[in-house]
Parts: C-alpha cells; sequence; structure tokens
C-alpha cells in the first residue's frame, strides 16, 4: 500500500502512476497500482488517497524511501521538540520542530463530510525562515532524525503545519 494526497480525480480503481500524469508519468510504464480508499476533507478532492501497488513495480521504483532524506525504517511517536523533515511535491525539502503533538484544528465543510475537529495532532514549525509546508505536500511523511515515520502532513498555516501521528493513520488503515 501507499498514501496519495490531493487527487482530484480520485475514484475507486482508478489507474495510479508515478510520477503524476501532470509531472510526466505515461501509462502504462509508470503504472503502479489502483486506488482503494479515500478520505475527504474541506473540498472535492481526496485528502489522503489509499492505493494498493501492483507487482512487479518499475525497475526503479523504491519502496521505504523518500528522496533527500533516505531509507525510511519504521514508524514512532513524535516527541515535542524533535527535529524532524519531510519531502513534499510542493516545497521539496524542509526542516521544522514538533511543538505540540496535542494540536487541534477544524476540518472539512462538505456535505459527505462535515466539519469536525481534528485532534492530537503534530504542530510543527519550520527550523528556517520561510514555511514547513506548501500547496501539494499534503500526504507527505514527516520523518525524524532516526529515519522513523512519526506522521503524515495534512495542512499548513503562514509559520506552521500540521500531520496526523503514525499510529492514527496505521489505526485508519488498519495495520
Amino acid at each position: 500500500m501507499t498514501v496519495l494526497a490531493e487527487n482530484s480525480e480520485s475514484t475507486l480503481s482508478q489507474k495510479v502512476v508515478t510520477p503524476s500524469m501532470q509531472r510526466g508519468a505515461v501509462y502504462p510504464n509508470d503504472f503502479i497500482g489502483f486506488t482503494t480508499k479515500g478520505l475527504y476533507g474541506g473540498d472535492s478532492n481526496s485528502d489522503i488517497t489509499i492505493a494498493t501497488l501492483q507487482e512487479p513495480l518499475r525497475k526503479d521504483f523504491k519502496y521505504n524511501y523518500i528522496q533527500d532524506i533516505g531509507d525510511i525504517k519504521g514508524y514512532a511517536d513524535a516527541k515535542v521538540m524533535e527535529r524532524v523533515r519531510k519531502f513534499g511535491a510542493g516545497s521539496g525539502y524542509t526542516e521544522g520542530i514538533v511543538s505540540s503533538v496535542t494540536f487541534s484544528t477544524p476540518y472539512g465543510n462538505i456535505p459527505a463530510f462535515p466539519l469536525c475537529t481534528l485532534s492530537d495532532l503534530l504542530l510543527i514549525n519550520p527550523i528556517e525562515k520561510g514555511d514547513f509546508a506548501t500547496f501539494g505536500d499534503a500526504g507527505s511523511y514527516i520523518v525524524n532524525n532516526d529515519n522513523m515515520v512519526v506522521g503524515m502532513l495534512l495542512g499548513f498555516e503562514e509559520g506552521f503545519a500540521y500531520a496526523m501521528p503514525s499510529k492514527n493513520i496505521l489505526k485508519f488503515l488498519q495495520c
């Protein structure tokens, strides 16, 4: 399984390619699997889409690897004041500090997914000037210095970003 983000055309059993079609992928050469599940947020786009990967994948596709970060070793709980990193489609590689593991924010506002409050999120502040995340980064894994995934980016505001902790993602995926 892999997790995709902000897919405006997400439907069940949709073919998935990497990189995205908008970034030059060609079907069937870049085919990796089919979508199987989605979670919708504040607009008609799927905020989180789960895809089942097909075997064999392209020879150059590498599991458990993030560009500019390296091989992923597993999952861990984030800690306050822990240094974290991510590689997003919009902003590329950025670093931040977890400033809270109990952040709450309103989320969603469409008929199928009414406004609710997400709680116990990771609040991440950028280490350097600028933002930790930007448009296109949702779904990026948040990784600590031990290359353990501590969360998945959900959204951002000026000066901070928020992420779903790994344990909540695994529960959603029933892993």
